[in-house]
């Protein structure tokens, strides 16, 4: 299992990683990079990948023109880079995949700038009730995904898949009834490796009933929270606007200070 020096030695020294200092849409428009996917969550076993991710600032043509590339993905390194725009777009559907960026242990962020700093800690003012739908459609998805798996023997890639709802589950529990955003799910994090090493499978690969009644048990807490939630309807459009505005004009112009804007 990698340790997080491994990690960011890896970005430094890997040629794989290269693209992220010299890709003209990333290097110094980079705003936050950190580690994802099985690491982030705590997850990890030692046949996990490295995944990264990330977000950039816009930059000043795309601003002016109103253009957008959207993001950079390296599938060989398994590196998902946001630019800003597409990561505000996801914000107001509380996208759980720009969501969980906010919530990571504070070691796992391997650069992030005050920009980020000020988004992050101001989440009062981005989760509201699409966090319900974002997160029921992940959720779907990951179950879905537990059909297909089984089609395969491969005992290890069906318990990994395994642990993606129930992960899902928790992280939504936590924004829905807490309005936090937890990525690293230390309380559950037995119970999910349990999962991640087989233990909700027989000998020869098959889902035991034990985990069904945990799926029904959690999908019943969550149309409960759907319901009950006291997240409001919307993120707060005004605050989301001007942060947008903000940041793009810093991008643009430089030389003003967050002290200036603070108020607005």
């Amino acid at each position: 299992i990698m340790t997080l020096d491994e990690i960011e030695q890896t970005l430094e020294t890997d040629k794989r990683y290269e693209f992220i200092r010299t890709n003209p849409y990333l290097g110094e428009n980079i705003m936050v990079l950190a580690v994802g996917g099985s690491h982030a969550y705590g997850t990890n076993a030692a046949s996990s990948d490295l995944d990264i991710r990330g977000i950039a600032y816009n930059t000043e043509r795309e601003i002016l023109l109103g253009q957008d590339i959207e993001q950079v993905v390296s599938h060989e390194t398994d590196t998902t880079i946001y630019t800003f725009k597409k990561m505000i777009k996801l914000l107001y559907s509380n996208n759980p995949a720009v969501i969980e960026i906010l919530g990571l242990k504070p070691e796992h962020y391997l650069y992030k700038d005050i920009f980020f700093d000020i988004l992050k800690n101001n989440a009062d003012e981005i989760l509201c009730r699409k966090a319900a739908y974002s997160f029921g459609g992940y959720i779907e998805k990951s179950k879905k995904m537990l059909d297909l798996e089984k089609v395969f023997i491969d005992k290890d890639k069906l318990a990994k898949y395994m642990v993606h709802p129930i992960r899902l589950y928790y992280m939504a529990f936590d924004v829905l009834e807490n309005k936090k955003i937890v990525t690293y799910r230390e309380d559950e994090h037995s119970l999910l490796m349990d999962i991640r090493n087989g233990q909700f499978l027989t000998d020869n690969g098959k889902i035991i009933s034990d985990y069904y009644d945990l799926i029904n048990q959690l999908e019943e807490r969550f149309k409960y929270d759907q319901e009950n939630t006291d997240l409001p309807d919307t993120v707060d459009k005004k605050w989301v606007e001007w942060y947008t505005m903000f940041v793009n004009k810093w991008c643009i112009m430089g030389g003003f200070t967050f002290e200036q804007y603070k108020d607005h």
